[in-house]
């Protein structure tokens, strides 16, 4: 496995955890701020990181060609 393709991996695997990571929060904040703010934190992270996955994949097309 190249760096590239580890690299690639290794975003989805991030995007999805941080998407579990809400998902969870959400559920679960009852009446705790600090669980919602955790949630809300992920949520935006699973965002930037899901465009950040894109903007990676059109710089590899954009080099092979």
């Amino acid at each position: 496995m190249s760096l590239k393709q580890f690299h690639i991996v290794f975003i989805v695997m991030a995007v999805l955890m941080s998407v579990g990571v809400a998902a969870w929060a959400f559920t679960r904040y009852q009446a705790d701020t600090g669980v919602l703010l955790m949630g809300g934190l992920s949520a935006v992270l699973a965002l930037g990181l899901a465009v950040y996955g894109v903007w990676f994949l059109k710089k590899l097309k954009g080099q092979e060609s």
